[in-house]
This record gives C-alpha cells, sequence and structure tokens, in this order.
C-alpha cells in the first residue's frame, strides 16, 4: 500500500497545485465578468483533455491511478496555461484605477503604480 501511495502523491500534488490555480484564475475571470471564458477553458481542460487522457492512461497503457491523476494533472496544468493570460488581460488596468481612487479617498496622500509614487489619483494605463 506505501509502493502505490508513493508513486501517486507527486501526481496528486501536481494536480491539486494546478486545481487550486484554476480556482483562483477563475474567480478573476468570474468577478471580472468573463465567465463564458472560464467556463469555456473547463469544458475543454477536463472534458476534452482531461478525462479522455486519463481514460487512455488508466485503461489502455495501463498506468491504473496513476495514469488517472496524470491525465487530470495535465488538464488542469492547460487550464493554468490558457487561463492565466486570459485572467491577466482582463481590464486589470481599470481595476488598479479604482483602487487608487479608494485610497485617494481614504485619506492616502499618494498611491503605488507601477512601482512609482504619485500624488493624487491615478491616471489610468493606456495599452
Amino acid at each position: 500500500m506505501i509502493h502505490h501511495v508513493g508513486r501517486i502523491i507527486p501526481v496528486l500534488a501536481w494536480s491539486v497545485l494546478g486545481d487550486g490555480m484554476v480556482a483562483v484564475l477563475g474567480g478573476v475571470l468570474r468577478g471580472s465578468g468573463h465567465q463564458s471564458m472560464g467556463a469555456l477553458l473547463n469544458l475543454c481542460g477536463y472534458w476534452l483533455v482531461g478525462c479522455p487522457l486519463a481514460m487512455l492512461l488508466g485503461f489502455k497503457l495501463r498506468w491504473d491511478v496513476v495514469g488517472f491523476w496524470c491525465g487530470l494533472a495535465t488538464a488542469t496544468t492547460l487550464q493554468v496555461r490558457g487561463v492565466g493570460p486570459g485572467a491577466w488581460r482582463v481590464g486589470l488596468g481599470q481595476e488598479r484605477v479604482e483602487v487608487c481612487w479608494a485610497q485617494w479617498m481614504l485619506g492616502l496622500r499618494y498611491c503605488m503604480f507601477n512601482g512609482a509614487k504619485r500624488q493624487g489619483p491615478c491616471q489610468p494605463l493606456v495599452y
């Protein structure tokens, strides 16, 4: 039993780490109003890549439980690579401006914006 658990733990750890990152990045997408992008990436990641790969590795190649978790870990890795850039691009400039305005309204005399102190409310980024 210890041998089997020792085989699964590294793959399981990778899968749990990826799943946590997908949850956080999915929350960023939901919070910014891009729920459909997160849903599409979940659909593609788990149902089109992860589950078929898990079945292939587990049953066809006879990797057993390790194959199932390798398939799911691959799905979470692909999701992080897909959701990460998407979450980074969705309107982060406007959220930073709103945070700077809130800091200004609370009486802070400067806000940190791109590492530089500025007097007064920050201006929006132009991309």
